[in-house]
């Protein structure tokens, strides 16, 4: 294996060891496991299918007491008040509903958005969810470790050793040539070329490598 070789592999070392960090360190705001329960199944659902997955739990819970009911084209519409309930997400969900929505729309209205996010909070600081810019970080470093052990085989692989070759050789020759000329403007035609041409290339003066 080239020596180059392993300062790639070391980087693509350091970013799995900091995107390890980042999964499995909790934020400032984390006080560690609530022992008040069960989270309420609309916790559950963010947990495992994000905003959208929390309003649909929201929503089979309202229409179960008959709060929201079926609109035209795939809507919901609300049927009512929301029942006795006290979760920040049942009410903020029908909060949202002043008209029928569809599912995607609803799920993006402000009022059941910043239930969500409230619902979002409380989690992470219990420790159960982690923040955005750490998911996102350590999927960008998972995704940088592949392409960094490519690079580096690509950079310090035989091929590049030949093409850094081939370089070198063309501009040693570029510069022979140059010297060449140099040479022969100063003694113009009266011998050859000095000092000799050493890099292979057939002078044009005298004829001869």
């Amino acid at each position: 294996m080239p020596t180059g070789m392993w300062w790639f592999i070391g980087a693509a070392c350091g970013q799995l060891l900091l995107a390890a960090v980042l999964l499995r360190t909790r934020s400032r705001g984390s006080e560690g496991p609530r022992p008040d329960g069960v989270p309420p199944p609309q916790a559950l659902a963010l947990l495992r299918g994000g905003r959208r997955a929390a309003v649909t739990v929201a929503l089979v819970a309202l229409h179960q007491r008959g709060a929201v009911a079926a609109g035209r084209k795939h809507t919901i519409r609300a049927n009512g008040g929301p029942g006795r309930t006290e979760d920040p997400v049942q009410l903020g969900v029908h909060r949202a509903l002043d008209r029928a929505f569809a599912l995607r729309d609803l799920a993006l209205r402000p009022e059941a958005r910043r239930a969500v996010d409230a619902l979002g909070r409380e989690l992470r600081g219990a420790g159960l969810l982690r923040a955005p810019w750490r998911l996102w970080a350590a999927r960008t470093l998972l995704g940088c470790v592949p392409l960094t052990v490519v690079v580096g085989a690509y950079a310090t692989g035989r091929r590049a050793r030949v093409w850094r070759r081939r370089w070198r050789s063309a501009r040693f020759r570029r510069s022979a040539r140059r010297a060449c000329r140099g040479s022969r403007r100063r003694r113009g035609r009266r011998g050859g070329c000095w000092p000799p041409c050493v890099s292979g290339i057939r002078c044009r003066r005298t004829g001869v490598r």
